[in-house]
């Protein structure tokens, strides 16, 4: 077992006064890290260390025999008794393993503790080091290994509690023990806790907002990709970034390594100056070219989080809802905005919760505001809405906003209002222009949607897409919204994941929001077989389904399938062989004709329910008066007359649809039944 003074030996006061931030003065006098105990919270130089003990100027510090290693980490731990004491002691040696019992199996114990910027504590981070080999794993404060399903990219900047006398800068290193040498030099310092094969998140990274920031990467490919894609992150977030290189480090060497290397050198601290002095700006178009290894691509980490949008919005990914004029686009953004801020379900896909940016670059004010509004939208609900026409450098400023807001969606609205590209059909002009939103998605971690037009015609899939097929090849995601005579519908076309089959959309005209309804052949199938049922209630005699299908006017796959729904319903009765001589022929079932023409109770005149226009599907098909002098003759019964004019009839699942086919989805005018009503009167 290590002794206590061994221990020491290891541990000095003067090193946990560096991990805490202090640094000694020319007189080796060191700032104390109880200053709000000083009177007017002095926070000068005033900690003397002799033989071993730290001793403050104020009595109430450290008492009036100071402190030894010990007593200051109980002190700055808020550890109660020597065992725990010890403990921690030993943890910061790397003399224990996970359980607190001294380590006699050859191996090195490393727990550094995690805290946000408050200084709350978020978890335990081991380094194990055994046979020139390093490990790591992750508790929590309870002993719980795991992170209980926290990424580590969302995790805080090892130090990011601690402050420094100078406000400023920040140097950035990879791990641990590379921020902690730092401290030793009394330097600040922040150490990435991701790995090399991930980096921080703009939210963990917002403790360099405004600092001058420098990136110090181990000496290898990894490191260096590492703290490239921190320093595109920071571009908006830090004052300024740089990038320094030790030309004379070892392979994979760290800032660990430098201040191991010349910590004993009398020139140790213009050495490091010297080096710090020597970084150069960093951009992205002087970093490196980088190549990742398939190991390492095999090698990393699932994305626990991978859409916005499950199924159809990725996580950094670009994405394009495009619809035609008056079509809904902008109202199902917003219902998508609220969603996701709140983490509710939207069209009957999870989302992943967090903040929104919502771009409203053509829309009044006040009809964003009445239309968050009227769905239930409270001050809680973490949506920034940016309501203007767009800047002239609206990218710059939406990167800074949205390294200041970490959202998880980024609205654009519409998209070529943003990008102010003159020529949607030109290819180059347009793949230039959408590239930064791509950048900004990867970047940022955040779904970009950029809500657009459909062309003109009767096109599907991508081609349907206004403009050039550029704007179609660069994104993930394509929602294609359609509004037809009878409903409206969504259906989807993706460079990941099936493709969503083309479902309609129900409208709640009270709370202004849409709701996934059933897919359109089913819709339609349903419509389709309301209309077969009224044109049998037309014939006193079975009809051949040749002349049941010249009659409807659609699909001919649609209308086939909704009369065999309804024979297999039992709704239509399918009588004959199925040769010439005895062909197949349909009617209304008995059954189903009585249910119709059954009087209501308490209904004063039973015959009123006897006829097709009275019977409960409140159809406004005329009667049948008489047998048709041509039997050819098209009687003209169409799906769409019969969903627009008639109660459904036992297809229950598409009622509620059916009363909002019309229904508004966009604010300039909502449609009720047959009139427009403008919304500003």
């Amino acid at each position: 077992m290590t002794t206590v003074a061994e221990l020491k030996n290891l541990v000095s006061v003067a090193d946990l006064l560096r991990r805490y931030g202090s640094t000694p003065d020319a007189q080796g006098r060191w700032r104390c890290p109880f200053p709000e105990r000083h009177r007017n919270s002095d926070a000068h130089p005033s900690v003397t260390i002799k033989d071993g003990r730290a001793f403050c100027w104020s009595r109430k510090c450290l008492g009036e025999k100071g402190a030894d290693v010990f007593e200051l980490i109980g002190l700055l731990g808020g550890l109660q008794t020597f065992k725990e004491q010890r403990r921690r002691i030993e943890e910061l040696a790397g003399v224990t393993h996970a359980n607190g019992k001294p380590n006699r199996e050859g191996a090195s114990v490393t727990a550094y503790e995690i805290c946000d910027r408050s200084g709350e504590f978020v978890a335990i981070h081991e380094r194990i080091d055994r046979d020139g080999e390093k490990t790591f794993t992750w508790r929590r404060l309870d002993g719980t290994p795991g992170l209980n399903g926290r990424k580590t990219a969302d995790l805080p900047l090892y130090g990011s509690e601690v402050e420094w006398t100078d406000p400023n800068h920040r140097i950035v290193v990879e791990g641990e023990k590379a921020a902690e040498a730092l401290w030793w030099a009394g330097v600040p310092a922040l150490g990435t806790v991701t790995g090399a094969n991930s980096a921080p998140s703009l939210a963990s990274l917002d403790v360099l907002r405004g600092r001058d920031a420098i990136l110090w990467p181990d000496h290898d490919e990894p490191g260096r990709a590492h703290m490239q894609r921190i320093g595109e992150r920071l571009a908006g977030v830090a004052r300024s970034v740089r990038f320094v290189e030790w030309p004379e480090a070892p392979a994979k060497g760290d800032a660990a390594d430098f201040v191991a290397q010349y910590r004993r050198d009398p020139a140790f601290s213009e050495r490091l100056e010297t080096l710090l002095a020597s970084a150069r700006p960093w951009g992205m178009d002087d970093g490196p070219m980088l190549f990742t290894s398939l190991g390492d691509l095999l090698n990393e980490p699932e994305d626990t989080r991978p859409w916005v949008l499950e199924a159809r919005l990725p996580v950094g990914g670009l994405s394009l809802l495009a619809g035609k004029p008056k079509a809904g686009k902008s109202t199902m953004a917003r219902c998508l905005a609220l969603a996701v801020t709140r983490g509710d379900t939207f069209l009957s896909f999870p989302t992943s919760r967090g903040p929104v940016l919502y771009l409203a670059l053509e829309e009044k004010r006040s009809e964003v505001r009445r239309h968050f509004r009227e769905m239930g939208a409270t001050v809680d609900d973490r949506i920034y809405i940016f309501c203007a026409p767009s800047p002239a450098d609206g990218l710059p400023l939406l990167r800074k906003a949205a390294g200041r807001y970490a959202p998880v969606l980024i609205i654009v609205d519409p998209l070529f209002r943003f990008t102010r590209v003159k020529d949607a059909n030109d290819y180059a002009a347009v793949t230039i222009a959408l590239e930064p939103l791509g950048t900004l998605a990867r970047e940022t971690g955040a779904g970009v949607l950029a809500v657009h037009h459909l062309g003109k015609g009767d096109r599907e899939g991508g081609d349907s897409i206004l403009g050039s097929t550029a704007i179609f090849a660069a994104v993930d995601t394509a929602l294609l919204l359609k509004r037809t005579e009878k409903y409206r519908t969504l259906s989807s076309v993706q460079r990941y994941g099936e493709d969503l089959e083309e479902i309609t959309l129900a409208w709640d005209p009270t709370a202004r929001t849409i709701a996934a309804g059933p897919s359109r052949d089913v819709a339609d199938q349903a419509a389709m077989g309301d209309a077969i049922l009224d044109y049998l209630a037309m014939t006193k005699e079975p009809v051949e389904e040749k002349v049941i299908l010249d009659q409807m006017e659609g699909r001919r796959g649609v209308k086939v399938k909704a009369l065999r729904a309804l024979v297999g319903a039992g709704k239509v009765v399918k009588t004959g062989r199925g040769g010439k001589a005895d062909p197949f022929k349909y009617a209304r079932s008995c059954e189903h004709r009585e249910q119709e023409s059954r009087p209501e109770l308490g209904n004063k005149n039973p015959d009123a329910t006897s006829s097709p226009q009275s019977r409960s599907s409140c159809s406004v098909v005329p009667p049948y008066i008489g047998e048709q002098e041509n039997k050819n003759q098209k009687t003209n019964v169409s799906a769409r007359n019969i969903v627009n004019d008639s109660c459904s009839r036992d297809f229950g699942l598409f009622a509620s649809m059916r009363e909002q086919e019309n229904g508004p989805l966009e604010q300039e005018s909502w449609e009720i039944g047959a009139e427009i009503i403008d919304d500003e009167t």
